[in-house]
């Protein structure tokens, strides 16, 4: 802290009550080194001022950083669909960037084809019940005979086995008419898993080939 130095007030005073000539030049000495006596002004002190301080609330504040990147997105575990059958596309369903469900129905196939196939597997299964009867009314008639009298033991053998053969023409037809009916479902293709479409290859009115892939979902995605 700088001080400032000025002649002190009281010194003309003291001077002036003094009587002693000797004193009167003494003070008059002392007025000319003024600045050498002069009194110690404490009233010229500069004034510090207080220091502006900016001062700020701090809170909690949930922050997501941003990340930007470039890269090709994949299905982790892709998987070709197609049908398990031939035929023209009629419907399609869904696109790419749709998301399925499993077991969804993602398009169809005419299936006058495969609803022919039912049809007559079914009329082989009717005829093959029909034959099954009349091989079984054949079977009970001899078996009567037989124990009475009145009939040959060839002709019981033959009854016997037109019977045997009749049950297995049977289960033949019904076996048939189960693969029919499986071909008649596959002209409408499924999802198999939960997943989104990345790619298509098949439009309607396209005729597209058993095994033929036509879809491709995918789950669990990489960059």
């Amino acid at each position: 802290m700088k001080h400032s130095l000025r002649p002190c007030p009281h010194a003309g005073q003291l001077a002036a009550s003094s009587g002693n000539p000797r004193l009167k030049h003494l003070f008059a000495a002392l007025l000319l080194v003024a600045p050498l006596a002069a009194c110690n002004d404490h009233s010229t002190a500069p004034v510090e001022r207080a220091a502006f301080v900016r001062t700020e609330v701090v809170v909690p504040r949930d922050t997501q950083a941003t990340l930007t990147l470039t890269g090709d997105v994949q299905a982790r575990f892709p998987a070709d669909l197609s049908f398990r059958v031939s035929g023209r596309v009629i419907a399609r369903l869904v696109d790419v960037g749709a998301h399925v469900k499993a077991g969804e129905v993602l398009a169809r196939l005419d299936p006058a084809e495969q609803q022919a196939d039912v049809d007559a597997a079914s009329a082989g299964l009717a005829a093959a019940q029909a034959q099954l009867r009349v091989a079984q009314a054949t079977f009970d008639r001899q078996s009567s005979l037989i124990s009475s009298g009145f009939t040959t033991s060839t002709a019981y053998d033959q009854a016997k086995e037109g019977l045997r053969t009749a049950e297995g023409a049977l289960e033949a037809a019904k076996a048939q008419l189960g693969t029919a009916k499986d071909a008649l479902s596959y002209t409408e293709l499924h999802a198999e898993s939960d997943g989104v479409i990345t790619a298509r290859e098949l439009e309607v009115g396209q005729v597209v080939q058993s095994a033929q892939p036509v879809f491709r979902p995918g789950t669990g995605w990489r960059a």
